[in-house]
C-alpha cells in the first residue's frame, strides 16, 4: 500500500465525521432554531398576513425595545442579554397576529438571571425579589387568550452574576399545539440520548462482571454513565423539576464540574485503548488539570466561572489533539480496530470544536458535544460486539479442531494428555489472548506463542514411554507456566534452572503435571487475594539430576499423596501415579514428597545423568 493511500485511509474518517456533524448541525438549526421570516424591528413584528397552523412557530429574534433608568432604545435580541447591567432592564416586543380570540403560546427559554415576564400585562412569573443564588427560571410555556390581534411580551432582567447571565436561546411563538410540540421535541431528544447512554452503561457493566480482567468494559461503563448524567444536567427543565430546591449556583457547579468529569472519563478510556501510543506527560497533565478545575468549581464565585470555561476549551482542544495523534500512531502500528477508533473519536473532536465556536460567537449552550460522545459510544460498542463475535468464532473453531485431534489419539495417550489439555484450560488461555488482542497485541502474541509451544510439545510424542530432551521438557514447562501466571495474577513461578541444561533424555511430560498440581491443589486453594509461589529447582549432583517442585500453598495430609501414588483399583490413572510408574520402570526411582497443611508441598525425584 503506497503512502498516499495510507494518508487517505487515515484522513477519510475525519472528513466523514466533519460532513456528518455539520449536516446534523444544519438540519438541527433549520428544523428547530430557524429565525422568523421577518425579524423583530423596533420592538414590533407583524404577522397579520400569516396563517398560523399547528406546525408553524416563529423565533422572536431581532431588535426588541429596551427601557432602563437612563434611556430608551432598541437592541439585538437575544444577544443583548449577556451584556445586561445589574440594574433592572426591560425588553419588550409587540406581536400582531392574524386572528383575535385565539389561544397562542410563548415558549420561554431557561433564563439564568433574576427576571420577570409579562404577556399582555399579565404576570407569568417573577423572581426579581429572590436571592442571587436562586436567579434561575426553567424553560416553560405560557398560553394566553388573545382578545385582540396585538400581543405584548415584556421581559425584565437584572443580572447579579457573571456566569452565562441572561438567556441562551430564543423565545418561540405560535399556536399552542405547535409550541408544545417544539418543547416536547427539545426534551425528548435529551431523554432519548440519555436512555441510549444508560442502556449502554448497563451492557458494559454486565460485560465487566463476566470478564473482570477486561478493565476497558468498566471504563466505558463509567463514560456512558457520565454522558447520561451530563445530558440531564444540561437540560434546565430536568434540573429544575427534579431538584426544585437546588440553587442556581449549585446547578452551575454541577454543570461545569460534569464537563471536566466527562473529559476525565474519556481520557481514562482512551488511555486503556491506546496504551503506549498516548503521550503520558500530556495525559497526566490533562487529568491533573481537570481534577484541579473540578475542585476550583467548589470555591470560585460564579463570576469567575468564565475563566474555567477558557480552561475547559483549552483542555478539550489538547485532549482531542492528543487522542488524534495517539490514534494515528496506533493505526501505523496496525493495532486492531484503531481505524474505527479514529472514526468514533473524530465525532468528539468535531462536535467539541463546533460547541466551542458556538459558545464564543453566539453564546449558545453546548449541545453538540454530548451528541459527539453518544456517537463515539455507539461506534465503539458496535466495534466491541464485532470484535468479540470474531474471537468467539475463532475460539470455537480452534476448540473443535483440537477436540477432533484428541479423539484420534490412542486411549492411554488420550487419557493422559486430556488431563493436561482440558477444554477449560484452552478456553481460559484463549480468553486471555482475546482480552489482550485489542489493547496489548504484543502480550497476546506472547501468550499465543506459549500456547503453541505447549500444544506442539504435547503432540510430538507417539506414546508415554517416549523420551525427550530435557531442554524440550523445560520449554514446555516455561510455556505452561507463562500461561498459568497470566491466568492467575496472584501466582508467581520461580525457575532455579541453570543456563547449561544437562543434555540428557527424560520421560515426556515428567515436570508439567507436577507444576499443574502445585497450582491447582496448592496455590489456588489459598485466598484469592493471597499471593502464592511455586519454585521449580533443577540441580546436578553425584551423577544425578535432581528435580523438585515446591509450593507455599494450602498443603495437605501426606496420606492423600501416598494414596495418589498407589495403583488405583478402578484403573483410572492420575498424573502423579503415571510419573511414579515411569520413574520406577526406567530408573528404579520413586517420588519423594512432603506436605504440611497451610504451609505447602514439595515433590521431588532424581534421574541419572547417563
Amino acid at each position: 500500500m503506497n503512502s498516499d493511500l495510507k494518508k487517505f485511509i487515515i484522513v477519510l474518517p475525519m472528513v466523514l465525521s466533519v460532513i456528518l456533524t455539520f449536516s446534523f448541525s444544519f438540519y438541527y438549526d433549520f428544523k428547530f432554531y430557524r429565525n422568523s421570516d421577518e425579524p423583530v424591528v423596533n420592538g414590533k413584528i407583524n404577522y397579520s398576513a400569516e396563517a398560523f397552523d399547528n406546525d408553524k412557530i416563529i423565533a422572536l429574534d431581532g431588535d426588541w425595545a429596551k427601557t432602563d433608568d437612563i434611556y430608551n432604545n432598541t437592541v439585538s435580541f437575544p444577544e443583548c442579554l449577556r451584556f445586561t447591567s445589574k440594574s433592572p432592564v426591560t425588553y419588550e416586543v409587540n406581536i400582531t397576529v392574524p386572528e383575535a380570540r385565539q389561544f397562542y403560546s410563548v415558549l420561554i427559554p431557561a433564563i439564568y438571571s433574576r427576571s420577570a415576564l409579562y404577556i399582555n400585562n399579565t404576570l407569568q412569573y417573577n423572581n426579581l425579589n429572590m436571592g442571587k443564588d436562586y436567579v434561575y427560571s426553567p424553560q416553560k410555556i405560557s398560553t394566553i387568550y388573545a382578545k385582540t390581534t396585538s400581543i405584548n411580551v415584556k421581559l425584565i432582567v437584572c443580572n447579579d452574576e457573571g456566569y452565562f447571565p441572561g438567556k441562551l436561546s430564543s423565545f418561540y411563538f405560535g399556536k399552542s399545539d405547535a409550541v408544545s410540540n417544539r418543547s416536547f421535541l427539545m426534551n425528548f431528544s435529551d431523554i432519548l440520548l440519555s436512555a441510549i447512554s444508560i442502556i449502554t452503561f448497563l451492557y458494559y457493566i454486565i460485560a465487566f462482571i463476566f470478564d473482570r480482567e477486561d478493565k476497558g468494559n468498566l471504563y466505558m461503563a463509567l463514560l456512558c454513565l457520565v454522558v447520561a448524567l451530563k445530558i440531564l444536567i444540561n437540560n434546565p427543565t430536568f434540573m429544575y423539576y427534579d431538584f426544585p430546591f437546588m440553587s442556581f449556583k449549585s446547578g452551575a457547579m454541577h454543570y461545569v464540574a460534569f464537563f471536566y468529569l466527562l473529559i476525565i472519563s474519556y481520557l481514562v478510556y482512551v488511555r486503556h485503548f491506546l496504551k503506549k501510543y498516548l503521550v503520558s506527560f500530556f495525559y497526566y497533565t490533562l487529568l491533573i488539570t481537570s481534577f484541579a478545575a473540578m475542585i476550583l468549581v467548589l470555591f470560585l464565585p460564579l463570576s469567575k466561572y468564565k475563566y474555567l470555561d477558557i480552561v475547559l476549551a483549552i483542555t478539550v482542544t489538547i485532549t482531542n489533539v492528543l487522542v488524534l495523534i495517539g490514534t494515528i500512531r496506533a493505526i501505523k502500528n496496525k493495532i486492531p480496530f484503531s481505524r474505527t477508533f479514529l472514526l468514533s473519536s473524530s465525532f468528539v473532536l468535531v462536535t467539541s470544536f463546533v460547541d466551542i465556536f458556538d459558545y464564543y460567537t453566539d453564546y449558545l449552550s453546548k449541545r453538540y458535544f454530548t451528541v459527539g460522545f453518544i456517537l463515539f459510544i455507539i461506534i465503539q460498542s458496535f466495534s466491541y460486539i464485532i470484535h468479540n463475535t470474531q474471537l468467539y468464532n475463532q475460539e470455537t473453531a480452534l476448540t473443535v479442531s483440537l477436540s477432533d485431534t484428541l479423539n484420534d489419539l490412542k486411549r492411554e495417550e488420550s487419557n493422559f494428555l486430556s488431563s493436561h489439555l482440558r477444554a477449560h484450560f484452552l478456553f481460559n488461555a484463549l480468553n486471555i489472548i482475546s482480552g489482550y488482542s485489542v489493547f496489548e497485541p504484543d502480550k497476546a502474541k506472547e501468550i499465543t506463542t506459549a500456547l503453541t509451544v505447549y500444544i506442539k510439545q504435547l503432540f510430538e510424542h507417539d506414546n508415554l514411554n517416549e523420551l525427550t530432551s530435557l531442554k524440550n521438557e523445560i520449554d514446555l514447562l516455561h510455556a505452561f507456566g507463562f500461561i498459568e501466571e497470566e491466568r492467575f495474577p496472584n501466582l508467581n513461578i520461580e525457575y532455579n534452572i541453570p543456563e547449561d541444561i544437562p543434555d540428557i533424555q527424560v520421560p515426556s511430560l515428567i515436570l508439567q503435571p507436577l507444576l499443574e498440581n502445585a497450582v491447582n491443589h496448592g496455590i489456588r486453594k489459598k485466598s484469592a487475594k493471597e499471593k502464592g509461589t511455586v519454585t521449580i529447582t533443577l540441580k546436578k549432583a553425584n551423577g544425578f539430576v535432581n528435580f523438585s517442585v515446591r509450593d507455599d500453598g494450602a498443603g495437605c495430609d501426606e496420606n492423600i499423596i501416598k494414596q495418589a501414588l498407589e495403583e488405583p483399583a478402578d484403573g483410572t490413572y492420575n498424573s502423579l501415579f503415571q510419573i511414579q510408574s515411569r520413574l520406577k520402570k526406567l530408573y528404579n526411582q520413586e517420588i519423594i514428597y512432603m506436605s504440611v497443611p497451610d504451609i505447602g508441598t514439595v515433590i521431588s525425584f532424581k534421574i541419572p545423568c547417563s
